[in-house]
């Protein structure tokens, strides 16, 4: 290794020195804005020599005194928030959010940390009274809860973008492949990655949703028509009677896939290479 550099936002890192101007450079400049790590190497021998030995290059005509050449290499990768990802076909908004981690500045540790009771929120479905986020207006959905997005290919899953908006379907029962994503990732305690919206329009099969980003929530329980778990964290049923809800916690984490930065920080985060 001969240089680790870049910018991480919190001085962690050296900046990085000016590049070689030559093949060994990373390709095309650093970003101006984004976090990123950038590794230059060079080929080094067991005993500390950076030349490498000219084996084949010695034998040609007139390269007999050829003594070998240093070879660098150089990759740079940056992370950031998503700007499209593929998440739960639960869209939770904005307000709920805030609340559930002051504002983007309180979260749970991701698995597989163990978490206590006081990390866990209650989210609930847009049609639920038990909620303190305000209301669109009057006979409107209110974006202080979460809905469900349309679920075009059967997985309760969906390909959402930041700034995008999307069709939400307006039941209030888990579709029977959610009811199967939802118990299986409480009792796994995985993450899911929720679309966080932060409009929404029309009313029944119009309903559209404005995404915002992408948040990391891991599930610990719920109460919907037909599916019903406690808290794995407390055992307590936190929804009653007509309240629709799912509970669980916030967290930061990476999305295991590629993508492009350039959505709102929420807690998501993807790494790509660019250089």
């Amino acid at each position: 290794m001969e240089t680790v550099c870049g910018r991480t936002g919190n001085g962690a890192l050296p900046a990085c020195p000016p590049a070689p101007g030559n093949l060994a450079s990373c390709l095309g400049d650093a970003p101006d804005t984004a976090v990123y790590v950038e590794t230059r190497t060079l080929s080094r021998q067991p005993g500390g020599e950076t030349l490498l030995p000219p084996i084949l290059a010695a034998t040609l005509l007139g390269r007999d005194g050829y003594a070998g050449a240093e070879v660098r290499a150089c990759a740079r990768a940056a992370w950031g928030p998503p700007l499209r990802a593929r998440g739960l076909g639960l869209t939770v908004s904005l307000c709920e959010w805030r609340e559930a981690t002051a504002g983007g500045t309180v979260f749970a540790p991701a698995p597989p940390a163990v978490v206590t009771g006081a990390s866990e929120s209650v989210l609930y479905l847009h049609t639920t009274t038990a909620r303190t986020c305000t209301t669109r207006g009057s006979g409107g959905d209110n974006p202080g809860g979460f809905g469900w997005l349309d679920d075009l290919d059967d997985t309760c899953s969906v390909l959402v973008e930041a700034d995008g908006t999307y069709g939400g379907d307006p039941g209030v029962s888990p579709s029977r492949e959610c009811e199967e994503v939802l118990e299986d990732a409480r009792d796994r305690r995985t993450l899911t990655y929720l679309p966080i919206f932060r409009e929404v329009a029309g009313t029944g099969q119009n309903t559209r949703y404005t995404i915002e980003g992408f948040a990391p929530f891991v599930i610990t329980g719920y109460a919907l028509p037909g599916a019903s778990e406690p808290s794995r964290l407390t055992g307590v049923s936190h929804c009653k009677g007509s309240d629709k809800c799912v509970y669980g916690y916030f967290t930061r984490a990476l999305i295991p896939a590629r993508g492009t930065i350039g959505g709102p920080d929420l807690g998501a985060a993807i790494v790509t290479l660019i250089g």
